[in-house]
Order: structure tokens, then sequence, then C-alpha cells
């Protein structure tokens, strides 16, 4: 018999992974954050924080692809471009615009 996997904020394509620690070799832990600026960010602590089951109810949620993701380092990030929303589009996604992760991070 087949389930349907549980929804979670952490698995949606709106959500922004924010690894957090020393650098990208020893990341203590990942924050999740919501581009539509749905839920409060969270840490994503094995699935286990309970803000991650607000996808049950949320009307954007949308698992068809990967979540945003920036590193510790913000390796990718170019710092040359000042400090406008161009400098995240390494990190931009499909859903998640340079501009939202200007405004959301």
């Amino acid at each position: 018999m087949k389930t349907e996997k549980e929804k979670l904020c952490s698995d949606c394509v709106y959500s922004i992974h924010v690894d957090f620690g020393y650098s990208n070799y020893t990341v203590e832990g990942t924050t999740v954050n919501c581009a539509k600026g749905l839920i409060e960010p969270f840490d994503r602590w094995y699935g286990k924080d309970p803000r991650d089951a607000f996808a049950e109810t949320c009307p954007h949620f949308n698992n068809e692809g990967d979540p945003a993701k920036v590193d510790c380092d913000c390796s990718d990030f170019l710092y040359h471009l000042g400090k406008g929303a161009a400098q995240w589009e390494p990190y931009a996604t499909s859903w998640v615009t340079a501009e939202d992760l200007h405004n959301t991070l």
C-alpha cells in the first residue's frame, strides 16, 4: 500500500536553505526560510521542527523542484556587485529569484 509523503516546508521550492557554522567544512545546521514570507525561519534539525509542517496547509506548497541553497562560506556570492539583489544570482532557482533571496536574507 503506497502512502502519500508528508508535506514539509523544507521540501518546498519556495524554501531557502542557509547553512550555518564555521565554514562549508564545519556546517552545524541549516536554517529554512520561506521566500513567500509565510513562516518564521527555523533550524531544519532533522525535520523535527513543528514549523516545518506548515506545508500541510500552505496554499503555495510545491515540491516539484529543489529549494534554493546558500552555503556557509557564500562561496558563489558576487561581492563585487555591491549590496544589491544581483549578488544573489548564483543561488537563485526557477522559483526563488535573486530579488527574493536579497529580500529574505
